[in-house]
C-alpha cells in the first residue's frame, strides 16, 4: 500500500493569517502571547473544534520564565494540547503545565542518537534537523513521532539586538523594519520572537516541498507548515496543496515564484 500522508501542523505568526478551514490540519499552533492578547479569538477557534498548540518564544531569560509559565497555564485553559519548543531550557516549564512537547527544528536533531536522547528527555514528538537530506531523513532512527519543516521561511538568526530599537528607539512597542536587505539585494523578513524585543530573521526564499514524493516515503509522521508573511488566503492555498493527493497539479501550481528546497536535495555532508 502507498505510505500514509503525514499529518499537518500549521504554525502562524498572527491570528488573521489563520484560514477558515484550518480544522483540516491536525494542529493549529499560535505564539504564546496570543493566548493572552487575543484570548477571545483563540477561544473561538477552540470552540470550533480546532486542535490548538502553543509556540514558545525561541529565547527567554530566567527573569521571563514566570510569565512564560503563567501564559502556558492560560494556553492550556483555552484548549492548547501541545507546546512547540525550540529551547531545551523550556522543557520543565511545559512539564509543569502538563503540555506534551513537540521539538522544533532549532533543536537540530541530526542523527539517531540525538533522537533517542530527545525521547529520554520526555519529548512527545520532534522535528528533524533542516540540514538533513532526503536519504538521511529516510534512514534516521525515529523512536518517537518525527516531523519535517516542509513549508515556510526557515529561521536564520535570533538576535538580542532589537532592530526596531536601533532604528527609532523603543517605548515598549518597537516598529521593526519589514525586512533587511543584504549587499546582493536579498530581503530578509524580520519578526519579533513572540512579543519580546528579540528579533528573528527569516530566509528570503520560501521552502516548498509539496511536490516532492519523498514526503510520503521517509517515515514522517507530520509536516510543519510555517506561515509568517502569508495572508489567510495564501495560507489556505498552501494548506490545500499539502493536503491534496500526491498527483494533484495543485502541488505544482501553488508553488511560490521564489522558492527553495533547503538542504533536503543536497544535504551538508
Amino acid at each position: 500500500p502507498a505510505p500514509a500522508a503525514p499529518d499537518l501542523c500549521c504554525l502562524f505568526t498572527q491570528l488573521d493569517q489563520v484560514p477558515e478551514r484550518i480544522d483540516r490540519a491536525a494542529l493549529c499552533v499560535l505564539p504564546l502571547h496570543l493566548f493572552e492578547t487575543e484570548r477571545d479569538a483563540v477561544a473561538a477557534l477552540a470552540a470550533r473544534g480546532v486542535r490548538l498548540g502553543v509556540q514558545l518564544p525561541r529565547g527567554a531569560r530566567d527573569g521571563e520564565f514566570a510569565r512564560v509559565a503563567a501564559l502556558l497555564q492560560t494556553a492550556k485553559e483555552l484548549g492548547a494540547v501541545a507546546a512547540v519548543v525550540a529551547n531545551l531550557g523550556h522543557l520543565a516549564l511545559c512539564a509543569e503545565a502538563g503540555l506534551p512537547v513537540i521539538g522544533d527544528l532549532a533543536l537540530n536533531l541530526y542523527n539517531s542518537q540525538a533522537m533517542e536522547t530527545a525521547k529520554e528527555l520526555g519529548l512527545a514528538a520532534v522535528t528533524a534537523s533542516c540540514e538533513l537530506s532526503f536519504p538521511q531523513l529516510r534512514d534516521l532512527g525515529k523512536p518517537l513521532p518525527t516531523g519535517l519543516f516542509a513549508y515556510g521561511r526557515l529561521p536564520l538568526m535570533l538576535t538580542e539586538n532589537c532592530l526596531g530599537k536601533n532604528a527609532g528607539g523603543c517605548q515598549g512597542d518597537c516598529k521593526l523594519p519589514a525586512r533587511i536587505t543584504d549587499r546582493t539585494g536579498a530581503a530578509y523578513p524580520v519578526f519579533h520572537d513572540g512579543d519580546s524585543c528579540r528579533n528573528l530573521l527569516l530566509n528570503p526564499k520560501t521552502l516548498w516541498l509539496a511536490d516532492r514524493r519523498e514526503l510520503f516515503g521517509s517515515g514522517l509522521h507530520f509536516l510543519l507548515l510555517s506561515f509568517t508573511t502569508e495572508s489567510a488566503a495564501e495560507a489556505e492555498t498552501v494548506l490545500a496543496a499539502y493536503l491534496s493527493d500526491p498527483e494533484d497539479p495543485l502541488r505544482q501550481t501553488a508553488r511560490p515564484e521564489d522558492f527553495t528546497r533547503g538542504l533536503l536535495t543536497r544535504g551538508v555532508l
